[in-house]
């Protein structure tokens, strides 16, 4: 007894798993949850909205958060709904479905200035107001559904993980994604069931059928279907199974001729990558073609099952606009030479090559590659120079070989810039850096460091050698644009536009707009 007094005397948390509260939720944080508190002692909750009062059980306790779910609304938020998804309680693919759309938008700008203020340093007046969409639900072009057997051993179910979690929720049409998409989902699902696929076992790595993808050209109307299963390559492929797979083909395209395509991609390893480089088209194309157009823009790209694109083709054309404008106010006479850093298939570079004397748009994955330079000949965009390899690499390149960059468009995955990459961008110092982000944590932590004119490590030590600091510049941070490219989740896409800063800290001749 002594002994849990005695802990109980050093316990911080001013709760204990078990209890029971009735909280008033606050705020929402950057993973999405509702966050209420207890003493000045954070709770984070699920399905929480702004000003909901709540009874709440407490599940889980740390030393400086504890989690909880909602038992019982008892005074509803005004900015909460009713969601339309039937199963929202446990699918994991949305978060935000119970709140009204302007309560999401504002989340996500507070999202975006706690980050940018708390860690980046930044002052909130930077954080313009968030560029909403148009349309917040069936916006998808593009689903993926993880595949598995009933608890049972018999059976396939398909859909999407609960949250924190790898049971599926098996699902027949989800409201975020078009309707054409729920009915290829679920005569696809019909389809395999009825040929005796067998679904993937994840504890075991057995089983065949892994996920089913299905993206949509918005322009077209038409579809691409890849079935991802647990094989080495095509020569795994026995005849009875390559039937069974242009008969689930047959299916979808004689019932549903806006199927122009039919694939299979190879993936044999653990983890949680869904698409392995192997793919091939069994049935009609192996891409469908893409068209985003605005006021002044109409640019065509093929898809492939592998190639990156924004999930949502509206709010993509929001965000070139948006990177355009950038550009067109960096204040340059004449055409300025832009490189496009993490490139993909080239969509922010084709929108750009107008305006530009040369535009360089490195990507490191060869199939992403490849399709950029086919986009740049579907646009005739002669002016594109695709460099192949990893940023940091390709940058190192380009201050080897001297050549000058007016204006450098940086878009990296989740996990931001590297060192070695933050350190050739400092090095090569074009005048201006546009940053695309989908990580507000991550954005805030590196526009810290190049407005700081440093690396990760010499930003940890406090400590530089001169001469690198004599040739490198920082950055002044002009303004950040949230996007919102993912209505009914948390994610928020961000637009940061920075300027070379001079030695004596002003930023040129360029005025903050």
């Amino acid at each position: 007894m002594s002994r849990s007094r005695s802990k109980d005397k050093k316990r911080s948390a001013p709760i204990a798993r078990g209890d029971r509260l009735e909280l008033i939720i606050e705020s929402l944080e950057p993973g999405g949850q509702g966050v209420a508190k207890t003493d000045g002692f954070p709770i984070f909750l699920d399905r929480a909205a702004p000003q909901d009062k709540v009874r709440a059980y407490v599940y889980d306790v740390r030393k400086s958060f504890a989690l909880a779910k909602i038992e019982e609304l008892l005074e509803a938020s005004p900015q909460r709904i009713t969601a339309p998804c039937p199963v929202y309680d446990k699918c994991g693919g949305c978060q935000w479905q119970h709140l009204d759309y302007d309560a999401q938008l504002a989340a996500k700008k507070e999202i975006v200035i706690q980050a940018l203020t708390r860690i980046g340093g930044l002052s909130a007046d930077l954080i313009q107001p968030p560029l909403g969409a148009a349309h917040q639900m069936r916006y998808r072009n593009k689903a993926q559904f993880p595949v598995r057997s009933h608890g049972s051993g018999s059976g396939m179910i398909a859909g999407y993980f609960e949250k924190n979690s790898h049971n599926l929720v098996d699902i027949d049409a989800c409201p975020v994604q078009p309707e054409d998409l729920d009915d290829i989902f679920r005569l696809l699902k019909e389809s395999c069931i009825r040929q005796a696929i067998e679904p993937y076992e994840e504890g075991t790595h057995s089983g065949l059928l892994r996920h089913m993808l299905i993206r949509k050209s918005h322009a077209s109307g038409e579809a691409l279907v890849t079935l991802v299963v647990n094989l080495k390559g095509p020569e795994e492929l026995d005849k009875e199974l390559l039937e069974k797979f242009k008969a689930i083909a047959a299916d979808l395209m004689n019932v549903l001729p806006t199927v122009a395509g039919f694939c299979i991609n190879f993936n044999p390893k653990r983890g949680n990558r869904i698409l392995s480089d192997d793919t091939v088209c069994l049935v009609g194309s192996a891409v469908i073609e893409e068209v985003l157009e605005s006021k002044d823009r109409r640019m065509r790209f093929r898809l492939s099952s592998n190639s990156f694109f924004q999930i949502h083709s509206e709010q993509n054309i929001v965000m070139l606009d948006k990177i355009l404008q950038e550009v067109e106010q960096s204040g340059y006479e004449g055409k300025p030479v832009i490189m496009d850093a993490y490139a993909g298939v080239g969509t922010i570079a084709l929108w750009l090559a107008p305006l530009a004397a040369r535009v360089y748009a490195v990507e490191e994955n060869p199939f992403a590659a490849a399709d950029g330079r086919t986009n740049a000949l579907l646009n005739n965009a002669g002016n594109i120079d695709f460099r192949e390899g990893k940023a940091e690499v390709v940058l190192e390149k380009f201050l080897d070989d001297g050549i000058n960059i007016d204006i450098l468009i940086l878009d990296p995955p989740r996990k931001g810039l590297s060192e070695s990459v933050l350190n050739s961008v400092l090095k090569l110092a074009p005048e201006h850096l546009i940053y695309v982000s989908c990580n507000p944590t991550t954005l805030a932590r590196d526009l810290k460091l190049l407005e700081a004119g440093l690396t990760k490590d010499e930003c940890s030590d406090g400590e530089e050698k001169e001469e690198e600091k004599i040739s490198r510049s920082g950055y002044k941070t002009l303004r950040v644009t949230p996007i919102d490219m993912f209505p009914q989740t948390y994610h928020v896409e961000s637009v940061a536009s920075l300027k070379r800063s001079n030695s004596n800290g002003t930023i040129g001749n360029l005025q903050e707009v």
